[in-house]
């Protein structure tokens, strides 16, 4: 009896990252120093491509010169190098995720109400280090721990880095209003098509016995489908179909398949014809 495989119902890109690369393109085919600042998205392939058609991804804006575009990517950027950018004359196109702008218009609005703002994500994380910036008075929690023995400003704020899994949100956040004793506003500005992915990855991974999650290494969404997957079934991150290993299929049947929403949908159909040689392979 040979594999059977599932696709997740939702797979490849989702609508922000497709917009994000559709105006990426549209810059590359009118205009000729085009730089982006750190890659586009959380995807080796398609930063590959879009170099190959022109795109430099640059560290610093040391060497892009005055009348050059800069693509601002897809998870922003932080405040003071949108400024930086402005004073050296630079063509800003801006490709953020709609949701991320939501997130940062969220945070602006809050700052000039005098409301101290709490990100709960992680520090690192490049979006996170964006939002922050626009907070006159923030701080970015990564771990429930943190909100030990401190005490809260009397208004605050409470947002969420978009990738960031409900219910790990949720707890840090009924934690903090338990413990402020003043005025706390509380957003919920969890991506929805993120949301939807790891919903599905959950009841994906119930019904298979092992998921191969695809996606980006640094890739934040698809780390969080790992971590949903692997209590329920086998599960293994690859950011190509090369990466597959015959021995995680051994003696098994049931293949889930799921993506993070920088995936481009060709992969999905690369890992299926790759699973199916390996059927054959024996």
């Amino acid at each position: 009896m040979g594999y059977e495989i599932t696709l997740a119902k939702e797979y490849g890109f989702c609508w922000g990252v497709r917009k994000a690369i559709q105006k990426v393109e549209n810059v590359l085919g009118q205009r000729k120093r085009v730089y982006c600042l750190g890659p586009l998205i959380h995807n080796p392939q398609i930063n590959a491509l879009l170099i190959h058609k022109g795109l430099k991804i640059i560290r610093s804006l040391e060497k892009v010169r005055k009348g050059s575009s800069l693509i601002i990517p897809s998870h922003g950027l932080p405040q003071e190098i949108l400024k930086r950018a402005e004073e050296k004359e630079i063509d800003l196109v801006d490709a953020t995720c709609p949701f991320v702008n939501r997130v940062r218009e969220i945070i602006s609005s809050l700052s000039q109400e005098g409301y101290h703002i709490m990100i709960i994500g992680e520090k690192e994380h490049k979006e996170v280090k964006g939002l922050v910036s626009f907070a006159q008075d923030g701080e970015v929690i990564e771990d429930i721990a943190e909100l030990k023995r401190r005490s809260f400003p009397q208004k605050v704020g409470i947002v969420a880095q978009t990738t960031q899994r409900k219910e790990r949100f949720m707890k840090v956040a009924k934690r903090i209003v338990e413990r402020s004793k003043g005025e706390v506003r509380l957003f919920n500005t969890l991506c929805k098509a993120v949301q939807e992915r790891q919903k599905e990855a959950r009841r994906l991974a119930k019904k298979v016995e092992v998921v191969l999650v695809i996606g980006g290494r640094n890739s934040a969404n698809t780390s969080r489908l790992q971590e949903i997957c692997a209590p329920f079934a086998k599960t293994y991150h690859i950011e190509s179909p090369t990466e597959i290993n015959p021995l995680w299929l051994k003696k098994i049947r049931k293949i889930g398949i799921i993506t993070g929403t920088s995936t481009p949908t060709y992969l999905v159909e690369q890992t299926v014809r790759r699973i199916e040689e390996i059927e054959k392979e024996g």
